[in-house]
């Protein structure tokens, strides 16, 4: 009874148009590709240099030192989703998938992905 379910979804997905909807999801975009780049980026530092200006500044807005501890764990919880998603780009890169050029993606995935997370695409 299951090959015979399996059967018409099996004709749906081996169409042309089904093939033609996939590929058009595989194309790699340059510019938005750079865009999701910079904002992982961005989204770090940012974290980074808030989590600092809290440190320095925490006395003078009359906060106790044990406001740290939640700054901290909000900043760390942050850091690490940045740092995924850095690696999430790095893994499309050692694909080739995120760049047209083969060496950009050589480049980007270990320089500004991989490496900060001390580790690399390729062994």
């Amino acid at each position: 009874m299951s090959a015979t379910l399996a059967e018409p979804l099996a004709r749906e997905l081996n169409t042309r148009e089904m093939h033609q909807r996939v590929n058009d999801l595989r194309s790699i975009d340059n510019i938005t590709n750079w865009f999701y780049l910079v904002r992982e980026w961005l989204l770090v530092a940012l974290v980074i240099g808030l989590t600092i200006l809290f440190y320095e500044y925490r006395e003078c807005w009359d906060l106790s030192w044990a406001w740290n501890v939640p700054v901290t764990l909000v900043a760390v919880i942050l850091i690490g989703a940045g740092q995924h998603r850095l690696t999430n780009l790095g893994h499309e890169a050692s694909h080739y998938m995120l760049f047209r050029n083969r060496l950009l993606n050589e480049l980007v995935s270990d320089w500004l992905c991989m490496f900060p997370m001390l580790s690399c695409t390729h062994h």
